[in-house]
């Protein structure tokens, strides 16, 4: 996945709930809706701010079947 915060880079908009310095890289939170997408970056990468909008690229999804049985 990729993170811009860029809005001309299209991808699914989200919104920064946290950021987090994990050493060698930056863990983010993202609301995208009513889901919370989890990102992780390097550290020298350029990343937006907690509360900033951010821009998602799935590179490679895989989806799932919800169970309806659960």
């Amino acid at each position: 996945m990729e993170m811009f915060r860029n809005r001309l880079a299209g991808g699914v908009p989200g919104i920064v709930e946290r950021r987090t310095f994990l050493g060698e890289q930056l863990d983010y939170q993202v609301r995208v809706g009513e889901q919370s997408v989890r990102v992780q970056k390097g550290r020298y990468a350029r990343g937006p701010q907690e509360g900033e909008t951010c821009h998602l690229h799935f590179l490679k999804p895989l989806w799932f079947p919800v169970d309806a049985a659960s």
